[in-house]
C-alpha cells in the first residue's frame, strides 16, 4: 500500500518584541513606544493636558491597566496627576487609594471612586467628611453614608433639619437603618430637630428618646395623626386627658395603651367605641358590660362585639339580648346554651333568619310547637 510522505516545512519563530514595543514604558510615543529619557517632560505634557490623540490613546492604554502603569511609571511621577486618577479610578475605584492625598481631597474623583468601588467608603479624607456639599452628593448615592460625615457635621443643628425637610432624601423611618440614630447625642433630644423628624413622618416617635416622648407639644401632634402611636407616649401623657381623647378621636382601640384611670372612664370608652367598635375590648371590665356601651359596639363593628360580655346576667337578659338582636340577628350564635333552648324565645325571634336555621338544623319545630299548645292551655286553664 502506497504511503503518503508530508512534507516537512520548518516552523517560523516569531522574534520577540522589545519591552518598547511590546509593553512601552514612560516618557513620549515614538514608533518604539515610550521614549524613556522624556519621562518629566511627558508627565508635565499630561497634567497640563497637552498631550497628543496618539499620546493620549497610548497612556490610556496602561492607565486602565493600571496594575502595569504602576510597574512602567515611577510612583513620584502620577500620584500627585489629578488626569491620571480621574482615568485611573474607571476602571477600578481601588485605584484611588494609590494617589496622594491632594488628589483624594478632589470630590469629583473620590465621588466617582465611590460610585465604582463603594468599600473604599472608609478610606474618605477628613477634609471631605467635614465637607456638606460633599456628604450631600455622597447621600444622593445612598442616604446611609451619611454615617460618613464628621463629628462636627453630624452636630450640626441647621445642616440635620436640612436633611431632613429635603424630599431628595426621603428620610424615613426603618427598622434597619435611621438618621437619628447616627446625629450627635445632643441632637437627639432637641426639640427642633425631633418636631422636623415627627413632621415627615410620626411613625419617628418609636424611634425617639424618653425626654422626647415626655414631650406634650410632639406627642398631641402625633397622636392626632396617628392615634395608635399613643404606646410611645411616657406615662406621664397616658394620663393626660387631652391627649388620650385626641388619641382615641384618631383611633378608638389606643385607649389600651391609656392609663387604667381613662379606661376606666365611660366617657373616653364611648368616644373609643364611637370610632372603632372593637375599643371595648381594651376598656375596664365593668364598662365592657354596660349595657349602652354594647350597644353601641354592635352598631358600630356588628355582632362579634357580643363576645366581650363576660357578665352571666347580661347574657341571660332576654329583652336586653331581643334589643340586641334587633341591630344584629347574628348575635344569636354567641347566646348561652339556654337561651338558645328556649322555646319562648325562639318563638318570639322565630322571624330572623339564624334563629329558623338553628330550629331547623336542631330539629326543634315539634319542641316549638308543643309549647305554643302548652301555652295555649294554660291561657285556657287561666280563663
Amino acid at each position: 500500500m502506497n504511503t503518503i510522505e508530508l512534507k516537512k516545512y520548518p516552523t517560523r519563530r516569531l522574534k520577540p518584541s522589545s519591552p518598547s514595543e511590546s509593553t512601552g514604558c514612560s516618557g513620549s510615543v515614538t514608533k518604539k513606544g515610550f521614549d524613556s529619557k522624556n519621562d518629566k517632560k511627558f508627565m508635565s505634557r499630561i497634567q497640563n493636558n497637552i498631550l497628543s490623540s496618539q499620546e493620549k490613546i497610548m497612556m490610556m492604554k496602561y492607565v486602565h491597566n493600571f496594575s502595569l502603569f504602576m510597574k512602567l511609571f515611577p510612583e513620584d511621577k502620577w500620584k500627585n496627576n489629578e488626569t491620571i486618577a480621574r482615568e485611573a479610578i474607571k476602571g477600578d475605584g481601588n485605584n484611588v487609594l494609590h494617589f496622594s492625598d491632594m488628589v483624594r481631597n478632589k470630590k469629583d474623583i473620590m465621588l466617582n471612586a465611590i460610585k465604582i468601588s463603594p468599600v473604599i467608603i472608609s478610606y474618605i479624607p477628613m477634609t471631605l467628611r467635614d465637607d456638606k456639599e460633599f456628604i450631600l452628593d455622597l447621600m444622593k448615592l445612598d442616604v446611609r453614608y451619611f454615617e460618613c460625615a464628621s463629628h462636627n457635621l453630624k452636630g450640626d443643628k441647621p445642616f440635620i433639619i436640612g436633611l431632613i425637610t429635603t424630599p431628595l432624601f426621603y428620610i424615613q423611618p426603618n427598622d434597619n437603618w435611621n438618621l437619628i440614630d447616627h446625629i450627635a447625642p445632643n441632637l437627639k433630644i432637641d426639640r427642633d430637630v425631633c418636631f422636623e423628624l415627627v413632621r415627615i413622618n410620626v411613625d419617628f416617635i418609636s424611634h425617639l428618646c424618653d425626654i422626647v416622648r415626655n414631650d406634650d407639644f410632639i406627642i398631641l401632634f402625633v397622636v392626632e395623626r396617628n392615634g395608635g402611636l399613643l404606646e410611645y407616649a411616657s406615662e406621664r401623657l397616658k394620663k393626660n386627658q387631652t391627649i388620650v381623647s385626641k388619641a382615641v378621636s384618631n383611633y378608638g382601640p389606643s385607649i389600651q395603651w391609656a392609663h387604667k384611670d381613662l379606661r376606666a372612664s365611660k366617657e373616653m370608652a364611648k368616644k373609643a367605641i364611637m370610632e372603632n367598635g372593637t375599643s371595648i375590648y381594651y376598656v375596664v371590665d365593668s364598662l365592657r358590660n354596660d349595657k349602652e356601651l354594647i350597644k353601641l359596639a354592635v352598631e358600630r363593628q356588628g355582632h362579634h362585639m357580643f363576645s366581650c360580655v363576660t357578665d352571666p346576667r347580661l347574657l341571660h337578659d332576654k329583652e336586653f339580648i331581643s334589643e340586641l338582636m334587633k341591630m344584629d340577628s347574628a348575635i344569636f350564635h354567641y347566646l348561652p346554651w339556654e337561651i338558645k333552648r328556649d322555646m319562648s324565645f325562639l318563638l318570639d325571634h322565630k322571624e330572623h333568619v339564624h334563629v329558623s336555621e338553628y330550629v331547623r338544623e336542631n330539629d326543634l319545630e315539634a319542641d316549638i310547637f308543643l309549647s305554643i299548645i302548652n301555652a295555649n292551655y294554660d291561657l285556657i286553664d287561666d280563663q
